[in-house]
């Protein structure tokens, strides 16, 4: 059974009670893996507590540093964009 991410979240918040929204960001990408969260599924889990232009411009930085991938995936609608990490995620 799946984990939602509040019980994630609060144990945690439990372990690392310091962990800003940045660190939370990165720690998500890590466990999405390979697959990636798409933008959309970012915001959600953030409960939209954060402005969608603030965890965007968080992305782009990361993105300048090669740490994340971008990829657009094709729906039925518009294309989702999906993210994922890289190995130089892990490397501060």
């Amino acid at each position: 059974m799946k984990t939602s991410w509040r019980k994630k979240a609060k144990r945690l918040q439990r372990i690392a009670p310091t962990l800003d929204w940045q660190e939370e960001l990165v720690h998500m990408l890590i466990e999405a893996g390979t697959v990636g969260l798409t933008q959309t599924a970012i915001v959600k889990r953030f409960e939209n507590w954060k402005f969608t232009a603030e965890l965007q411009n968080e992305l782009e930085v990361l993105l300048a540093q090669n740490k994340v991938q971008r990829f657009k995936v094709p729906t039925k609608g518009r294309p989702a964009i999906v993210w994922r990490a890289t190995t130089l995620i892990l490397n501060p």
